[in-house]
Order: C-alpha cells, then structure tokens, then sequence
C-alpha cells in the first residue's frame, strides 16, 4: 500500500489528508509512520458507521463489474478504466479532469478543441 501511495505522491503530490477505511493495510505501525513522515493526516471513517464509505464502495464495485466483463470480453480494463475517468459526471467534469485540471485524450474519437484547457 504504501509503495503504491509513493508513486502517486510523486505523479500528483503529497496530500494533507488521506480518507480510508480502518482496513488492515491503513492499520499497522507503518504506515502510521509513513502518515507522520509525509506530515500527512490520516482520516478514517467510523467503523460504526458503514454509510459513510458508501459512495466509495459503490464506485468499487461498479469498476469491479466494469473490468470483469472486460477481461471476460477479452478487452483492455486499463483503456476502460480509462474512459471510465474521462466521462463526465453530475457535476459535468470527468473524474479525470477533476484531479487534473484538463480533459484527457483517449482513443474514442474526441474533437481536439475539447482537449484544450479552457
């Protein structure tokens, strides 16, 4: 987990705070250090409280049910991952250009001025 978290911190940053779930790899000695090193707050969400993780769990489990029929199909899941975050959402910006600032290309045909940033 945390070798995982190092390469997005060194794509997109250090974040200040970091939400998870009180799942055993957020639970250990280690990355309580590695929180305290990177002078990041780690938040958790109440164990006694499941409704609070529900938003997330249920993306989860829309990208599980979206990958496993791509792999079943013998598709790419990185390419539907991919415009799975490039598809805007409620609020009209994709999850993609949310963390990016920029609408991302992929092979599904998109007019160039759409890619610029505005």
């Amino acid at each position: 987990m945390i070798s995982a978290l190092k390469q997005i911190f060194r794509t997109h940053g250090i974040p200040r705070r970091l939400h998870s779930d009180n799942g055993p790899p957020f639970d250990i000695k280690q990355f309580a250090y590695f929180t305290k090193r990177y002078d990041i707050e780690h938040v958790t969400s109440s164990p006694k409280y499941p409704k609070s993780n529900e938003m997330v769990e249920r993306a989860i489990g829309t990208m599980q049910a979206i990958v496993y029929k791509v792999i079943k199909d013998g598709g790419d899941p990185n390419l539907t991952m991919l415009e799975y975050n490039t598809t805007p959402k409620f609020n009209l910006l994709s999850p993609a250009q949310t963390l990016t600032g920029r609408v991302l290309r992929t092979i599904l045909q998109t007019k160039s001025f759409l890619l610029k940033p505005k």
